[in-house]
């Protein structure tokens, strides 16, 4: 299962949800037949959606007082559910787990690119559902192990990295376009520059 909301109250007396979406576009779960909300799978029977927010009449769900029961619950779908993405772009929770490397990016593409060398690096993510793929996907290799990406949050500007890092505990770093240089599914390899790591990396305490 796939986390698409959570249900944030009752909207009205004839059992809408009022759902706060995780996708980037909640004009996607138009194309969605059913969710799990708790535990339990309802047919969508109306949908709309205003900025973050989708408003829906799920089955068996009629009522404000039956509403109000499913308040702060998740709502999920079945992975065959998703939609499709482009050749170019793969599922936040793909890349959870991954190993993430620092390079420096300048030496890496100055041969290919003197003028820029970030022209090649990723230009955008995804917050929780899709994230694109760099045009060039150098390897790890002589890259220094960074640590573990465990999860990905967004607060309306930037993607928030939180990584477990080999020997300094817990960072976060914000993905702006020059951070990541690429993105290996395959092998769950993430590669950031060095440079705009240290420059916009957040320890905790």
């Amino acid at each position: 299962m796939v986390a698409l909301g959570k249900v944030l109250k009752p909207q009205g007396i004839k059992g809408e949800l009022k759902i706060r979406c995780y996708l980037d576009d909640p004009q996607t779960v138009r194309e969605m037949k059913s969710v799990v909300v708790g535990k339990t799978k309802h047919s969508i029977e109306k949908f709309r959606a205003d900025g973050e927010f989708i408003y829906a009449v799920i089955s068996g769900i009629y009522s404000r007082e039956a509403a109000e029961a499913l308040r702060n619950l998740d709502v999920e779908i079945d992975e065959s559910e998703l939609p499709a993405l482009p050749d170019d772009a793969f599922y936040v929770r793909d890349v959870l787990g991954a190993k993430i490397y620092l390079q420096n990016a300048s030496a890496l593409f100055c041969a290919n690119n003197p003028s820029n060398p970030t022209d090649n690096l990723q230009k955008s993510t995804d917050s929780t559902d899709a994230v694109v793929v760099p045009d060039s996907v150098p390897t790890a290799k002589a890259a220094e192990l960074l640590g573990t990406l465990l999860y990905i949050d967004n607060y309306g500007r930037n993607d928030i990295y939180t990584i477990k890092t080999v020997n300094k505990g817990e960072c976060s770093v914000p993905v702006t376009p020059n951070l990541i240089i690429s993105i290996d599914i395959a092998t769950k390899t993430i590669i950031f520059d060095s440079k705009t790591f240290n420059e916009t990396a957040v320890f905790n305490d």
